[in-house]
């Protein structure tokens, strides 16, 4: 059993998975110890073990090989299943799959009163998670009448209003168009200020830039660990990898070639219109 470690959201230790009745492993040799805190971004292309580190992330998987301790408590314990599934929430790529009930704020309401709240509790957490989300005006709308995007922030919604200290976020823009993946993404900035522990597994790089974090699977394998910016600055690996330099971080390293803006300015459009109209 692993001892409790109250300092980290999560911690991989040798972490292996294999699917029943595969014959290769989806996820090899893994270390990754995450803070309390940190904002870590997640990718790889489809198959790269990604969707197997999430749902090992709440022990919705348990590892066929090494230690996976969250919240300071060892997955490999059922004891432990009900208090790590609390504190860290999930949101999926499919907010369809995850909406159960026909109004917002109902839908909102669901994880609480499963987790027996008193009603003023409920109502609390509601009300903040969908100011935070920004659906407090459609509050009493019709969940089906809601866009593609502000499904997604519903789906925060509820993630939110379980009051989690992690949030595990696996393609959750997948089914949203640019403007509502900038909106979402931006909101997850704001969320990461508040304190919250956010693991971002996406495979598009324009998403990652404000994270603390990037690692790199492959083929189950870590194969980078480190800033966006390290990540930006190999192309050839990334494309090896199934990843795509955004346009933004190209004109970025465009700029610095022809000596137009500071070395040290950030991939982020903010920053490059600041650099070129001061």
């Amino acid at each position: 059993m692993l001892p409790v470690d109250a300092g980290g959201a999560c911690s991989f230790r040798k972490v292996g998975y294999v699917y029943p009745g595969s014959q290769s492993r989806a996820l090899e040799g893994l270390d990754l110890e995450v803070a309390r805190g940190e904002w870590i971004a997640l990718l790889g292309a489809n198959g790269s073990g990604k969707s197997t580190f999430a749902r090992l992330c709440n022990a919705l998987l348990i590892p066929t090989q090494g230690d996976c301790s969250v919240l300071g408590l060892d997955t490999r314990v059922p004891a432990n299943a009900e208090r790590i599934r609390r504190g860290v929430a999930m949101v999926f790529q499919n907010p369809e799959n995850q909406i159960v009930a026909s109004v917002v704020e109902e839908e909102t309401a669901f994880g609480p009163e499963n987790l027996g709240l008193p009603p003023q509790e409920i109502r609390a957490r509601v009300d903040q998670a969908l100011r935070v989300v920004g659906l407090w005006e459609k509050r009493r709308a019709a969940t089906y009448a809601l866009s593609g995007g502000q499904k997604q922030r519903l789906a925060l919604a509820g993630a939110l209003a379980l009051d989690p200290e992690v949030l595990v976020l696996d393609e959750a823009t997948a089914m949203v168009d640019p403007r509502g993946r900038a909106d979402f993404v931006s909101l997850l900035g704001r969320l990461h200020r508040q304190g919250k522990t956010l693991i971002q597994i996406t495979h598009r790089l324009e998403e990652i830039v404000e994270a603390d974090r990037v690692v790199v699977l492959n083929g189950g394998v870590k194969v980078f660990d480190g800033a966006p910016q390290g990540l930006f600055d190999l192309p050839k690996e990334a494309a090896a990898w199934g990843l795509g330099i955004p346009p933004l971080v190209s004109l970025r390293r465009f700029l610095l070639e022809k000596g137009l803006i500071p070395e040290q300015t950030p991939p982020r459009v903010e920053a490059l219109e600041g650099a070129l109209c001061p």
